[in-house]
């Protein structure tokens, strides 16, 4: 008898940390996400957040434009400019969870500060890179820290969100000779965190500065990273 109870006890458990899961999956209603265009040989999309409900996330996703999409960005595309896309409504998490094809409307600028729209199309997700739900509290690190995506020819360095008040920032970098495996993580995982030493991480990088790493390699001298252009950086809408 006292098996049976407690069977019946850990079925009832678990079937309440399952429901839970399943609402606390489901909350967020569903929402335009808009999201920052870049890259050339691969094209990254970068949700622009904030930290409250449904916007409250990090994500980082390499995506596929179709033909008319892919067209209109690369005819407007003239060195590293701002494009973002308003996509159509949907629940964030899930869309991460089961990525699916979506409509977007393309815009040259930023779509809530007068960005020019030049076209309409598909959107396929080709992996979520990275994601993370964001909190209005947490520690923050001494070094300014960022994740790290791409190639060693064409490689992406974004700034890792932590807590209020904190800043988006998205870099076109190049990293020096003795990146050693760091291309190699990233082809496996996605993405890469990086740790810039002696640069503050409440300070946003600067346009064709360098700054210093220490590549995991059995050298463990510091290299560089050298910022090429600054895609995007945003305080205002990480500040509350």
């Amino acid at each position: 008898m006292k098996k049976l109870i407690l069977g019946l006890l850990i079925l009832m458990t678990s079937q309440k940390v399952i429901a839970d899961d399943h609402h606390n999956h489901h909350q967020d209603p569903p929402s335009v996400h808009g999201m920052v265009l870049f890259g050339e040989e691969e094209t990254y999309l970068s949700h622009l957040p904030m930290f409250h409900n449904p916007h409250n996330y990090q994500s980082i996703l390499k995506v596929e434009l179709n033909q008319k999409l892919k067209k209109a960005y690369l005819e407007s595309k003239k060195g590293e400019e701002l494009f973002t896309i308003v996509p159509e409504s949907f629940v964030l998490p899930e869309m991460i969870s089961n990525p699916k094809p979506f409509m977007a409307t393309l815009v040259k600028g930023h779509f809530e500060r007068g960005g020019t729209p030049i076209g309409k199309g598909v959107i396929k997700i080709k992996q979520v890179l990275f994601h993370k739900k964001l909190k209005k509290e947490g520690q923050k690190p001494f070094n300014y820290q960022g994740i790290l995506i791409g190639t060693k020819a064409e490689a992406y360095y974004l700034h890792s969100i932590v807590s209020v008040p904190d800043f988006d920032q998205i870099s076109k970098v190049k990293l020096d000779k003795f990146s050693g495996n760091i291309f190699k993580k990233i082809e496996a995982n996605g993405f890469t965190h990086l740790s810039l030493h002696f640069s503050p991480n409440e300070k946003p990088l600067d346009e064709n500065e360098k700054y210093f790493y220490v590549p995991e390699t059995p050298r463990r001298a510091p290299s560089e990273l050298e910022v090429l252009d600054i895609l995007y950086l945003e305080f205002g809408d990480l500040s509350f």
